[in-house]
């Protein structure tokens, strides 16, 4: 996915709801070619994920109730 392609959507989500942060998270590098390699590295950008919601959630008082996720398909 082009780097340009994050921007606009941060952008675009940023002007639907005022007051939200984006966090972008770029794993095209565990996005491999083979696919099977490309699922397993799932498991781990979605443990890394938990741990940045958990600590925004300890740290910064953030609420995992108003996180919400987008995906795109391997």
């Amino acid at each position: 996915m082009p780097v340009d392609m994050f921007s606009d959507i941060i952008q675009l989500y940023s002007e639907k709801f005022k007051n939200v942060n984006v966090i972008v998270i770029n794993w095209t590098e565990g996005a491999v070619d083979f696919y099977a390699a490309s699922v397993a590295n799932v498991v781990t950008v979605a443990h890394q994920t938990a741990q940045l919601v958990k600590k925004l959630s300890e740290k910064r008082g953030m609420k995992p109730d108003y996180v919400r996720f987008i995906g795109f398909s391997l």
